[in-house]
């Protein structure tokens, strides 16, 4: 089975009740039998978004939780990866897709 891209939308909306997401992604992570690909990069994009005061511990503990999954796959971040995410980023004006996205090889 092929496995899918979890990217840094889902893992927010996972870890905040408040999220309009948040509903939709546990239910995702509660039936989905694929193995998660996600990027050092997205990791990044999460812990950036939990920097306030009083929500790094919840960053931590879904770090742990990836790292004890077998099913979390976590590709680390490369001086390669991120050019030629840049260089898909760059030749796509049309999309929205993030510069972290274009990194992992996600196409329009």
């Amino acid at each position: 089975m092929k496995p899918v891209f979890a990217d840094s939308f889902y893992y927010v909306a996972l870890m905040s009740a408040r999220d309009a997401g948040h509903a939709a992604a546990v239910e995702w992570s509660r039936t989905c039998t694929r193995q998660a690909i996600t990027t050092e990069f997205v990791l990044v994009e999460v812990a950036n978004g939990l920097a306030a005061a009083g929500r790094r511990d919840a960053f931590g503990a879904l770090l742990k939780d990836l790292q004890a999954d077998p099913m979390a796959v976590i590709l680390p971040a490369s001086s390669e990866l991120f050019h030629s995410g840049a260089a898909l980023y760059l030749r796509r004006p049309d999309t929205e897709l993030s510069l972290t996205d274009c990194a992992f090889g996600v196409r329009p």
